[in-house]
């Protein structure tokens, strides 16, 4: 490889085109979106006061620790 060719090949990866830095920020994007796509969905977080309520007032016999488990009283 001459001289030349050499500095040309570094001049241009120095200063991409506006084609070349398009492309390149098009393709980042194609594969974050392609990660984002393939990845599974984490499930939204239930909210717990919600769930502790129906715990309590459900008519299902609870063991003595799972009961002390959901209450802010000791006992």
């Amino acid at each position: 490889m001459s001289l030349w060719q050499s500095s040309m090949r570094s001049f241009s990866k120095s200063n991409p085109t506006k084609t070349n830095t398009r492309n390149e920020k098009l393709g980042y994007t194609n594969r974050l979106n392609h990660i984002v796509n393939t990845s599974s969905s984490i499930p939204p977080l239930l909210d717990m006061r919600e769930q502790m309520k129906k715990v309590r007032e459900s008519n299902k016999t609870l063991p003595l620790s799972v009961y002390n488990g959901t209450t802010s009283r000791v006992k």
